[in-house]
């Protein structure tokens, strides 16, 4: 069995020296020793799982994961729905603390990904725990809250607007510039027309459908065109 110490803090900076180990350990089981971690942030959760996914992958056993008794880090990990999602991907000598009861107070927990459906409850999600933190945490006023749930909406919603369609491709302005440099003449103008959407419903969709896509759209484009989400061009041969 091959034994693999996570660093005491895994984050960004220590993950790819940890997937770096998992590869060197060729096809023994592996047990990753967490006694010494100290400190984990979300994308060092993501990548455990993923390190403990190709162990697995590559051994045919599951490894196990071995943590401390570093109270914080169970507690955080719990929080974050680790244990859940780490379920049949560690296997047997791995000890998972209870499910913590009651809702969790994190921004966003671990969540797979399989479908669109998905995307748009993160999306949710995210709008509903921000607005709480911003109240009750930060003390923000009632419509700052509001104010901060339609921009975070607008700013994600091209995507999942246009999610569903057969292919959805974005481009930077360098980039979208290089797809026309077939043509002789070429003129690219970013908009910003936000459109009723999908996405909001009961009062924010009423607030947002009724009341910003309108003003929005009532405010000179001179004026919001420079932070468009939208590039259209015209060229000539």
């Amino acid at each position: 069995m091959r034994v693999i110490e996570l660093p005491a803090s895994l984050d960004f900076q220590t993950l790819d020296a940890l997937l770096a180990k998992v590869v060197g350990a060729g096809g023994e089981k592996v047990m990753f020793d967490g006694r010494h971690l100290r400190w984990v942030g979300p994308n060092g959760m993501v990548g455990l799982l993923a390190a403990g996914s190709v162990a697995q992958d590559r051994s045919g056993e599951a490894p196990i994961l071995e943590l401390g008794a570093a109270g914080d880090v169970k507690s955080y990990l719990g929080r974050m729905g680790f244990f859940q999602a780490a379920d049949g991907i560690f296997g047997a000598g791995t000890a998972f603390p209870r499910r913590p009861s009651g809702p969790s107070d994190v921004l966003l927990e671990i969540t797979p990904i399989t479908t669109n459906s998905d995307v748009h409850e993160v999306v949710d999600r995210v709008q509903k725990r921000a607005g709480a933190i911003l109240s009750k945490t930060l003390g923000y006023p009632p419509t700052s809250v509001v104010q901060f749930s339609v921009i975070l909406s607008e700013v994600c919603q091209n995507i999942l607007e246009h999610a569903d369609a057969p292919v959805l491709n974005t481009y930077s302005m360098p980039e979208f510039r290089r797809l026309l440099d077939g043509f002789g003449e070429v003129r690219i103008v970013p908009e910003r027309f936000p459109v009723p959407s999908r996405l909001h419903k009961g009062w924010k969709g009423a607030l947002y459908n009724g009341l910003f896509v309108g003003m929005f759209n009532a405010i000179p484009r001179s004026l919001v065109r420079r932070f468009g989400g939208h590039l259209m061009a015209f060229g000539r041969t």
